[in-house]
Parts: structure tokens; C-alpha cells; sequence
């Protein structure tokens, strides 16, 4: 009989880590959707659609995209420029 419980209940336990490594599995898929979308929004001229891309969506589109990036601004006042000097791609 506590065999049968003990059996049991390592069964129990691989059921659980299999579900949870299924579940990390699926979320994965859902991010590589995400960043599929983001690539097919940006295809063809990249210039244009970020420049009538709005702020929100341009800020979802780079935290897919980049871990990290630096951006350097010139021009005076009146004409302040930024560009992007680094950056790191993720994963």
C-alpha cells in the first residue's frame, strides 16, 4: 500500500513539472509570434515606418527587438537629432 502512495504520488510530481515545462514551452511560442508580428510591421522600409510609428507602439517594437541601446543627440536647439550609437539584440 505505500508503495502504491509513493508511486503515486511521483507520478503526481512529474505530471506537474511536465505541465509547467509545457506552459514555459507555449510562452515561448507567444513571444516568437510577438517578434514574427514586429518584423513582418517593420519589413520593406524601415525609415518610414518608424517615423509614422506612435510613441507606444515604437516603445513595444524596441523592447522586443533590443535588450538595450544607447542614442546620442546633436544639433542645436531648435533642431535636436538623436541617433543610435549601440545597441544589443535579444535573444
Amino acid at each position: 500500500m505505500e508503495a502504491a502512495r509513493e508511486s503515486t504520488l511521483e507520478l503526481r510530481e512529474k505530471r506537474e513539472r511536465a505541465e509547467k515545462r509545457l506552459q514555459a514551452m507555449s510562452a515561448g511560442v507567444e513571444l516568437g509570434d510577438e517578434v514574427r508580428n514586429a518584423i513582418a510591421t517593420v519589413q520593406g522600409s524601415l525609415e518610414i515606418v518608424l517615423a509614422d510609428m506612435d510613441r507606444e507602439r515604437l516603445r513595444s517594437l524596441v523592447q522586443l527587438v533590443l535588450r538595450r541601446f544607447s542614442v546620442e543627440g546633436y544639433g542645436g536647439p531648435r533642431n535636436r537629432r538623436g541617433q543610435v550609437t549601440a545597441y544589443e539584440f535579444n535573444p
